[in-house]
This record gives structure tokens, sequence and C-alpha cells, in this order.
């Protein structure tokens, strides 16, 4: 596809404009007093408030226009009920400053929902167990209290994204009884679910008045609340078509964002999706990282990003809520010393990426997901890459090459002799970002490099760090020629400079 990428300068790349996202929008109107759906009479029209900030332009793939707030898109998952002592909105609201000046600019909130407490699993229940589509979980505050969270991050320059739960519900949630129908049977007749998830119940989409509802939930949350766009948990259990007809339908109203939790699945990101969940870059890492594999595996992966349908890309992570909860979180997936080097990588590789709650604070805790556990923010045996995002965060702003999906810069690998080094160049309309990172505890030396242009003789160093020092100074200029080694878990950001 030809790009059409608008002309930023490197101070207005740096910038994140707050414009607005869109014109007027029509609310399906608000639930019923009972909760379970929109109300007959529509609400009046409201005007979206100001939104994320504007994108490169790009031409947009067929079917699915993307918003262009996420070809510049560096997302944090937000743990309402474990990011502060209170586990509400307004208390997080306080730390959207600091996130904003980490460079992030763009919030994925775990479900919101009022939870189910038939079969509730735990004290306070899975944020998976939804009761109420329409409702807010009165744990985190009031409807009110999110618009007014929504209106913020807008006027901040966030977007904001919500978790979607399509594929069950929990089981006193009011379709239960009044539509039974709308969910799966098992060989007997008995509703069901799957895997271990004994709180939750399996709906059946090949209900039209169930297909129907759902939009109309999802638009809710579009038009009266202006969100930008939806993380769809398990969406792979349900038919591509059902999400395809969810986003043209909220696409009436708004051009959003669509992130799938599931494998790379082309079908699903033709007309559906925009991005698919990282986990295939996520597990070639942790064995890379450990001595296994090669990085011309990683190369592979990468490389065949180019086949996925027009303007879709991954949404890469090192860790997210269940990854923490489950497995033990960022610290007992990877080697700590490699972290550095990971999250250099997370940032200049191609695709979206995502921090999960604590991760700034290098947090090695492994939340509950069922009671209360807040956040250490300032445990003393943290480890603080802030800095790090921080920096990370303004590189990406800042060089277009290492935008999102179309905005962004091709990928060529790059040969260092060294089986534990993983490098590659992003080039894009005479720019060039080259990485390095060493993923083994041990010095490798340079043999031999080939670069994507080899006449270049000198580039500026942008960024440089190690297991010791995250991000360590930044040095005006190195000659490729006398680059011949990289220290352990080091990793090093060149940009191109000017030949003379």
């Amino acid at each position: 596809m030809k790009k059409r990428i608008a002309a930023l300068s490197l101070s207005l790349c740096l910038l994140f404009a707050l414009f607005g996202c869109g014109g007027n929008v029509t609310p399906s109107g608000p639930p019923d007093t009972d909760g379970t759906g929109p109300a007959e009479t529509p609400a009046p029209t409201v005007m979206a408030s100001p939104g994320p900030p504007d994108g490169p332009e790009v031409d947009e793939p067929s079917g699915r226009p993307i918003p262009s707030w996420a070809y510049r898109a560096v997302v944090y998952e937000v743990n309402t009920r474990q990011y502060t002592p209170e586990g509400t909105f307004k208390a997080f609201s306080e730390h959207l400053p600091r996130l904003r000046a980490m460079g992030i600019n763009t919030l994925w909130f775990m479900p919101i929902h009022p939870i189910s407490e038939e079969r509730r699993k735990g004290t306070l229940g899975s944020y998976y167990s939804i009761a109420d589509y329409y409702g807010v979980n009165p744990e985190f505050g009031t409807k009110e209290d999110f618009r007014e969270l929504v209106a913020l991050c807008h006027e901040m320059g966030f977007a904001v994204m919500m978790d979607w739960v399509a594929n069950h519900t929990g089981w006193d949630h009011p379709w239960v009884e009044e539509n039974p129908d709308w969910y799966d049977r098992d060989a007997n007749g008995n509703m069901f679910y799957p895997y271990d998830w004994s709180d939750i119940v399996q709906l059946d989409f090949s209900s039209p008045a169930l297909r129907a509802e759902m939009i109309n939930a999802m638009k809710y949350w579009v038009t009266e609340f202006n969100v930008d766009g939806f993380r769809c948990d398990y969406p792979g259990n349900i038919p591509a078509d059902f999400w395809e007809e969810a986003r043209r339908a909220i696409t009436e109203h708004k051009h959003i964002y669509m992130m799938a939790e599931m494998g790379r699945d082309d079908s699903f990101l033709e007309y559906a999706f925009d991005s698919y969940f990282g986990w295939d870059l996520f597990d070639r890492l942790r064995p890379f990282t450990r001595g296994q594999g090669s990085p011309g595996q990683l190369h592979t992966l990468i490389q065949g990003y180019e086949t996925m349908p027009d303007g879709s890309f991954p949404f890469n992570f090192l860790d997210n809520h269940d990854k923490n909860s489950w497995e033990g979180g960022l610290f007992r997936s990877f080697p700590p010393e490699a972290v550095p080097a990971l999250t250099a990588l997370l940032f200049t590789l191609p695709g979206m990426p995502m921090i999960y709650s604590g991760q700034e604070n290098g947090s090695q805790q492994t939340l509950a997901f069922f009671e209360k556990d807040e956040i250490v923010w300032d445990a003393p045996e943290s480890l603080y890459y802030e800095e790090l995002i921080t920096a990370l965060a303004r590189l990406k702003a800042s060089h277009t090459v290492l935008f999102n999906g179309n905005a962004g810069g091709s990928y060529t690998p790059v040969e260092t002799g060294s089986d534990r080094v993983f490098a590659f160049a992003r080039e894009e309309g005479g720019m060039n970002t080259t990485v390095f990172a060493n993923l083994s505890g041990e010095t490798q030396a340079f043999d031999r490099l080939t670069f994507v242009q080899t006449e270049t003789v000198g580039t500026t160093l942008i960024l440089r760090g190690n297991a010791e020092t995250p991000v360590m100074d930044r040095t005006p200029a190195v000659r490729l020629d006398t680059l011949s080694e990289l220290e352990p878990w080091g990793y090093i950001i060149l940009t191109e400079s000017h030949i003379e």
C-alpha cells in the first residue's frame, strides 16, 4: 500500500495535540431501570469531548477505517482494583499526569462492569464475569465517575479503550433467566462454561437477538461515554462475522480501534480487528533470553507481519494481567537482567507496545486476581523502569519509522555474526533507525555487519542501556566500523546521521 504520511517535523512529533476525534454522536439511550438494555426513548444528541492525539495520515484499509491516533499509540493496561488503596476511577485519575509525562497516550481499562455474585471466585470475583453490560462496578465508582474520567483523559490527550467480554456472562446476568435461548448448551442440554471458568456461562452467537443486543451494548459506551476502542476478550470463540457486524455498526458513530485477545488469524483482521495479541513474539523472546533459538527465527516471525491484511499490526507486550497473575509476571517470564533490552525492543519493533500496571515501577508482584492486592509503588526491592519507558516513548513519538502499522517503517534484519544478538533496521522516507540487543549474559563480539545502507559510515546513538543501567548517557555519534561488541544484556538504538 502506498503510504501518505503527513509531513511532521521532529518538534511536532514530540507533541501530542489535543484535537477532537469526531463530531456529534447520537446515543442509543440510557439503560432500562433494570440495567439490561437501552431505553426505547433515545437520549439527546451529545457533542463528543476532545479526543486523543492525532496521528499521521495513512491510507485506510478497506472496510474498517482506523482512527489516526492508533498509529502513534503507546498503550497502558489499567488494573483499577489494584492501582490505588481506594481502587476507584477518581483515585486512578490522580496518576494521569504521571502517565502522560511518561509518554503514555492510550489507556486500556480492564472490565469496568458489575461482577456476578453467583459462583463468584474469591471475595471480589473476576472482572470477566459480567453481570450487566450497561453498568459500572460499584467498587470503582459510578457511571458519572467513568464519564468524567473519559472526558479528563481526552482533555489530556489520552485515548480510552474498554475491555469487552462478549463470549460469556456471569451466572446471575439477567439474560440467564430472561433469554435462556441466548446461551450455548452441552450434549445434555445444559448451560455450561469452558475450561475451569466456573463463574461464567457460555453465550451462543447463532442467536440474531443476542448479536443485536451485544452490539447495542458496545455502541452505548461509544455514544454515551465517547470511548475510543475495545480490547475484546476471547473473541476467537465467536464467529468473525459478528465482530465485522459490530465494527460496521460502531463505525457509523465513530472510528474506533479494535484489538483481539487471540493469536494471529487473518480472517479476523480483514474487517473486524486492527490488531491481534502478540503471544507469538512473547513466546519467541522468552526462550531466546535463555539461550535457545536464533535471531533468524525472530526475523521470520516479524517479516511475516508483511502478509497481514491491510492496516493490521500486532499488539505487543512483556506483561499483562494474565501473565502477571497466573504465570508470575515479567521477572519470572524473563531473566530480570533482560528486561531493559526487551523493553527497548517492545518500543522499536513493528506493532503497538503495551505496558501493564506497575511495569514502570519494575514491580515484581504477582497480583491476586479475585482479591484486593494493591500495587506497592515504592517497594525498596523494586527495579525502576519509568525513566526507560519515558525515553522510549519519546523516541517512538519523534521517529516516524517507529510508528505503528502502515505509518511505520519497513523491517530489515541486520546480521551481526552473533547468535545471541538480535538486530534490525526500520526505514521510511530516507530515515533509518537500527537496533541491537544482546539477549545474553555474555559480551557479544561482532565479526561482520551488513546494514541496509552499507555506505552509511556515521550514526547518532540516541539510546543505550544494559542490566546495570537501563538508560545510559547518550553519545553524540558513533562510527559503525568501530562498533565491535555489546556488553551483557546491552542494547543500542542508532539513528542515521547525514553523511558528509
